[in-house]
């Protein structure tokens, strides 16, 4: 069979960070004239793997991993976004916190850093206090 016609489709996604494009599925197409004088052709999709591990369209880019120089992309099953600064964070980056009677929500880690510096201070200033101001049940805790 003589290849008569080739085509290919390629699908990109932009990063927003520094503008370089990622490719994402391929689709190719090639047309051939079989011995009989038939068209035949014949179709390939070519997916390409997130950084998260699943084979899907990249759906975002985490910003921690573009500090690194990673790649970063994740599926939307996994993209997350920090409950604080609403960075788009992979599985690797996000930091899953939990408070009683919430629901779970995810931070980054400098934003993760700064709700554990809060909650310290928060503690101490509370022991610091104790013999002169009788706290109220902390309905958080």
């Amino acid at each position: 069979m003589k290849p008569i016609r080739f085509e290919r489709h390629r699908n990109f996604v932009q990063r927003p960070w520094d503008e370089r494009l990622q490719e994402g599925e391929q689709r190719e197409t090639a047309h051939a004239i079989t011995d009989q004088g038939a068209v035949h052709s014949e179709h390939a999709t070519i997916l390409t793997s997130c950084s998260c591990g699943h084979v899907a369209p990249v759906a975002g880019f985490c910003a921690e991993c573009s500090l690194a120089g990673a790649d970063g992309s994740a599926c939307a099953s996994c993209v997350a976004s920090c409950a604080r600064c609403r960075k788009l964070l992979c599985p690797r980056h996000s930091i899953r916190a939990t408070a009683p009677g919430q629901t779970p929500c995810f931070l980054c880690g400098s934003c993760a850093a700064g709700a554990r510096r809060g909650r310290l201070t928060r503690s101490v200033l509370r022991i610091l206090l104790s013999p002169f101001v009788e706290f109220k049940p902390d309905a958080r805790r």
